[in-house]
């Protein structure tokens, strides 16, 4: 059983917990157990990575306003019906949205409006890949002026020889994907500036994530590239919200080793996420 399936089977038996000494204080041991959250309401659209459902966990674990729409739940037209209802309908202070494992499907019309009223309302999105990539591809064009950045139209040669290094260090054949993002490759995030959502980050940090090579928008204000100079975090000065670009996610199918979750194992990583929440909350001290 992974981490997950005894955590939620604890969850439904505690005195087994208690008996064994497996129990402890989740809100306490959550990262985002800081004064301001239970007061917030955020909406976590999610792909079907551990990644999302780890951060859906610990924000859960310390508020209960914090509710999640899974892939399987809205690509499907009933259940989308359900959730209009009950939750995209409703106004909510944050949107994060996970389209790395999912990115191949259509999002339906009702969450690309819930994404629009929500910074129209002055309130707070973070994109993860694969968005960037969907607008170069003509989809999703209504979050164009949402969206701060674009994918490049060709990758740099150095970029390229990222995926060319693979295919010469093992039989993988990533590299020969011509699109212009790249998958489990490793990065070392360069933080050589100061901004609040870098507190308590003072070090450049290593990463394996997959990302996309990323250009900017005008207005866009790049606080984290990587080593070659790919734009990290991005925040978006051009709308009246406080938007965030994550260029990391754990999509990797073109590739037998798996990515492990980055917030579980990445310290840096984590305050980055935590950081980057409170800020688009407007609760950042």
């Amino acid at each position: 059983w992974d981490q997950r399936q005894i955590e939620n089977r604890l969850l439904r038996h505690p005195l087994i917990a208690q008996k064994y000494k497996l129990s402890q204080d989740a809100a306490s041991a959550s990262p985002f157990n800081r004064p301001g959250l239970k007061d917030k309401s955020i909406l976590i659209i999610s792909d079907t990575s551990t990644f999302a459902y780890q951060l859906f966990s610990s924000l859960n674990s310390v508020s209960a306003n914090v509710k999640i729409i899974t892939f399987w739940q809205y690509s499907d037209p009933a259940r989308l019906q359900l959730l209009f209802k009950d939750i995209l309908d409703t106004p909510h202070d944050l949107v994060i949205f996970f389209l790395g494992d999912t990115f191949g499907f259509p999002i339906p019309d009702m969450i690309l409006e819930k994404l629009l009223k929500t910074a129209a309302a002055g309130k707070g999105i973070i994109f993860f890949p694969f968005f960037a990539w969907a607008l170069h591809q003509g989809a999703y064009q209504t979050l164009d002026d949402l969206i701060p950045v674009k994918l490049v139209d060709e990758p740099r040669k150095d970029q390229l020889w990222l995926k060319a290094s693979r295919f010469l260090a093992s039989d993988d054949y990533t590299w020969l994907n011509a699109e212009a993002f790249i998958e489990n490759q490793p990065a070392t995030i360069k933080v050589d500036n100061r901004h609040p959502l870098l507190k308590e980050i003072e070090h450049d940090f290593d990463l394996i994530p997959s990302f996309e090579f990323l250009t900017m928008k005008e207005q866009a204000n790049c606080i984290l590239t990587d080593n070659i100079g790919t734009p990290f975090l991005v925040v978006n000065e051009a709308i009246n919200a406080p938007i965030v670009y994550i260029n990391s996610c754990t999509h990797n199918c073109l590739s037998k080793t798996h990515i492990l979750s980055p917030f579980e194992i990445s310290d840096p990583f984590q305050k980055l996420i935590v950081n980057t929440i409170f800020w688009c909350l407007k609760l950042a001290s």
